[in-house]
């Protein structure tokens, strides 16, 4: 049975008028922790809006984004005609991370934020993933973390937005999320949480989209930090850096180098 995936790309089209010099700054921020890029190849896997490949070029890397969404990569090009015309050290190839193999060992930062869970074949994606690092190069992944029985909740919820009419998916997202906003904005109190949307900085992303991304985001898997840290243990890495989620939604943080 073929698998009813989430409209990642039509969603990133929709964003797209948001970009501006703020959410750019954002991203940038957001990849400072790989350190200097100056110089180094850097394969933005799933890239999305584009907007991180944006940031890496900005801060001088030599790009290659790849999406196997076709709206992804239209983004992505739109993107770059906007602020990096003409700019031949971005390169945009409508990819699948499973059809990469000539790429390997090349690239000194591979970036996969949030993507490879998506894929339906979570292991299958890291295990590729890692052959793309150049020797002595640094991989950056973040993964849902494993919440046993409530991540079983969220993946159906998300399988069921997958089957929602188009008109209506919006309206169940908002009718998944409102609980935890309106629990948020009795915490923080309705000034703060307006304000919240405003400011929100995550990647460079907008709250809704953020929000969109999340409750239709099917396929999902998810991975216990322990399994993540093994399986590229066992492939020659490193852990740099690990941030975890917690008992909390969301993505664990990892950044390997390849020994």
């Amino acid at each position: 049975m073929k698998i009813k995936r989430f409209a990642w790309g039509r969603n990133w089209l929709n964003y797209l008028p948001l970009i501006d010099k703020d959410k750019i700054k954002e991203a940038e921020l957001s990849i400072l922790k790989l350190g200097d890029l100056e110089g180094r190849k850097f394969l933005d896997v799933g890239c999305g809006s584009g907007i991180i490949s944006l940031a890496a070029r900005r801060l001088g890397a030599i790009v290659h984004s790849i999406d196997n969404d076709h709206n992804s990569i239209k983004c992505t090009i739109q993107l770059r005609r906007k602020f990096c015309p003409l700019d031949y050290l971005w390169t945009i190839t409508e990819n699948s991370i499973f059809d990469l193999c000539i790429l390997e060992n090349q690239y000194q930062i591979v970036y996969a934020a949030g993507v490879l869970h998506h894929t339906g074949d979570l292991k299958g994606a890291l295990n590729n993933v890692a052959t793309l690092v150049a020797p002595g190069g640094s991989l950056y992944v973040s993964i849902y973390n494993d919440q046993g029985g409530l991540s079983r909740l969220w993946r159906k919820i998300k399988w069921i937005y997958s089957y929602v009419p188009c008109p209506l998916k919006n309206f169940y997202v908002a009718v998944v999320m409102a609980p935890r906003e309106f629990l948020l904005c009795l915490l923080i109190g309705p000034v703060q949480y307006l304000k919240s949307w405003k400011t929100y900085k995550k990647r460079g992303m907008s709250k809704w989209h953020d929000m969109v991304d999340w409750v239709g985001g099917y396929p999902f898997e998810c991975a216990k930090p322990e399994d993540i840290f093994n399986l590229f243990r066992e492939k020659g890495f490193n852990l740099c850096h690990l941030k975890t989620c917690g008992s909390g939604i969301g993505c664990n943080e990892y950044l390997f180098k390849l020994r």
